[in-house]
C-alpha cells in the first residue's frame, strides 16, 4: 500500500514514502529513462542511499544513470516510441533512446572504488551481505572514472547496426 509507479515504459521505478511522487514525476518526459530528470538523477541529487540485500553492484540500476550521464557509449542514435499506460489507463508515446544492444557492463567493478572512498558500507546478515551506497557519492566518484576512461565498466561488443552510439553528457 502507498507504492507508487513512475511512467516510464523501459525502465519503471517504484517509490513509497512522503516524498515519492516528488521523485517519480515527469519519469515519462526523460527520453533516456535513466538520464537527466530521470528518478535515479534525483536519488543522487538528494543524498539519497541505496541498500543492496545480498546482491552485488549487477544489480545497481543507478549505475545506468551515472554512464548515461557522464560519457560513457551507452546509447542508442535511434529514437524510437514505447508506450507507457498512465494511471487513468490512457496510453502515452514516450519517444525513448534504448541502450545499445550487445552492451554488457562489469558494474561490480565500482565496488573497489567505493569501499575505499567509503561511500559503501558493508555488513553480514547470516549469509547475505547488506551494501549500503551513498548514492550522490557514487555518481560522483564513478563519473569521474567514466570521464577518464569511457569504457570504465563497459564490456561492449557492437554488431554491424550498434557502430554509432551516443551520449548524453
Amino acid at each position: 500500500p502507498g507504492v507508487v509507479r513512475s511512467l516510464h515504459p523501459t525502465h519503471s521505478v517504484a517509490g513509497w514514502g512522503r516524498r515519492a511522487r516528488s521523485f517519480l514525476e515527469g519519469h515519462e518526459r526523460c527520453p533516456v529513462s535513466c538520464g537527466w530528470g530521470s528518478p535515479l538523477h534525483r536519488l543522487c541529487e538528494a543524498g539519497g542511499q541505496i541498500l543492496f540485500l545480498g546482491v552485488d553492484h549487477s544489480c545497481n540500476t543507478t549505475l545506468h544513470f551515472v554512464e548515461n550521464t557522464s560519457g560513457a557509449p551507452t546509447l542508442s542514435c535511434k529514437l524510437f516510441d514505447p508506450v507507457v499506460v498512465d494511471y487513468e489507463g490512457r496510453e502515452i508515446v514516450v519517444p525513448t533512446y534504448p541502450h545499445l544492444p550487445g552492451l554488457r557492463r562489469n558494474y561490480p567493478k565500482v565496488e573497489a572504488v567505493l569501499k575505499q572512498t567509503g561511500a559503501q558500507r558493508e555488513v553480514r546478515v547470516g549469509r547475505a551481505t547488506l551494501r549500503l551506497v551513498e548514492a550522490g557519492e557514487m555518481w560522483e566518484l564513478v563519473r569521474d572514472r567514466i570521464r577518464e576512461d569511457p569504457l570504465f565498466i563497459e564490456v561492449f561488443t557492437p554488431g554491424p547496426e550498434e557502430s554509432v552510439w551516443s551520449s548524453e553528457a
